[in-house]
């Protein structure tokens, strides 16, 4: 099994829901304008090619499609459809190799099913490797042609299971940096430790800490749901995208995230955080959350990239500057300075 999280899951369904596997209203950069805050996973899941774009259409998918079938109506009505589509083809290569060319009229007739159900179930099946040759599905006359790999697979999990393991690998590497569980968007705080081992630049380094303002009273009025659904993953979502191409943002807690920049300096620091910090406050929120607003507290630490020693401290400093802010009356920036 591919072991999706559920904010994966989650996004692999609103796809399939709101855009409609292989549909044509399946548009690839409406669905992602209208949906902003889940940019960075859908990267995520778009570089893992769990979903596929190709002239503006999104795609799950088979391996994702399976994955998804146990929990999700759409996702198990395809894998359904898949399941008696394919043991035809593999029956037609079988009875006559030489000319096992099948029409989508003819599968129509031999699964009772409609055409468009049809199609559905063989633009999945077409990311297998069962075939030699097909036609545009929509053409007048389509039709598919499955070859001689179709007899290496008894059955669609046959196919499935040869799938995973020729994508384990590039998953591995994908996952090699361990995710937050709860949300999946930001980084495993574990991964900071070796990320601040390496060595960090001409400017040193800056560990900035963060911690989203009253987000116990938010709980209360909200509900730890409403939250968790329309709040925290909006504010990872914006953080995992600040520091694309710069740094790592790790999620300690829900309203906890440490923020590494390897090659900054303090001046780039600040203005880092003082903008993550006006972006926080102007984010907009759906649903039962719609009324809320958001701050939060910023401490920001530098080390210099001759004092390796200092960067065992540097976090702490970090917090001990965000706690300033705290005591402070919240929602600002501050550095650490020595005393």
């Amino acid at each position: 099994m591919l072991a999706l999280n559920k904010p994966q899951k989650v996004l692999l369904g609103r796809i399939l829901s709101e855009s409609g596997q292989q549909s044509a209203r399946n548009d690839a950069l409406g669905f992602r304008a209208n949906n902003e805050e889940i940019i960075p996973a859908l990267d995520a899941l778009e570089a893992e090619r769990l979903v596929e774009r190709k002239d503006n259409k999104y795609a799950l998918s088979l391996l994702a499609i399976a994955e998804m079938a146990t929990e999700n109506y759409e996702a198990e009505k395809l894998i359904f459809l898949c399941n008696l589509v394919f043991p035809i083809l593999r029956s037609r290569y079988k009875m006559n190799p030489k000319a096992p060319e099948v029409s989508l009229a003819n599968l129509t007739g031999l699964t009772d099913l409609p055409i468009e159900d049809v199609r559905k179930a063989l633009a999945c099946l077409l990311q297998t490797p069962i075939w030699g040759g097909y036609s545009d599905l929509h053409a007048l006359g389509a039709s598919v042609t499955p070859s001689e790999a179709i007899l290496k697979y008894r059955t669609l999990d046959d196919v499935l299971d040869q799938m995973r393991q020729w994508t384990r690998p590039r998953r591995e590497a994908a996952e090699a940096r361990e995710k937050q569980q709860k949300f999946g968007i930001l980084e495993s705080p574990s991964n900071l430790a070796s990320d601040m081992g390496k060595p960090c630049g001409l400017f040193g380094c800056a560990v900035i800490y963060l911690d989203i303002d009253d987000l116990k009273a938010i709980n209360t009025a909200l509900t730890e749901v409403v939250v968790d659904e329309y709040v925290l993953p909006k504010i990872h979502s914006l953080l995992a995208r600040s520091v694309e191409h710069i740094g790592f943002a790790y999620a300690e807690g829900g309203d906890e995230i440490t923020i590494f920049l390897p090659n900054a300096s303090e001046e780039m620091a600040v203005a880092y955080a003082n903008a993550i910090h006006r972006q926080i406050g102007s984010l907009i929120f759906e649903s039962d959350a719609k009324e809320i607003h958001v701050t939060a507290s910023i401490g920001i630490a530098c080390s210099g990239p001759e004092r390796e020693i200092e960067r065992e401290l540097v976090k702490k400093r970090a917090n001990l500057a965000m706690r300033q802010v705290k005591k402070g009356g919240k929602n600002g920036v501050a550095v650490w300075v020595k005393d």
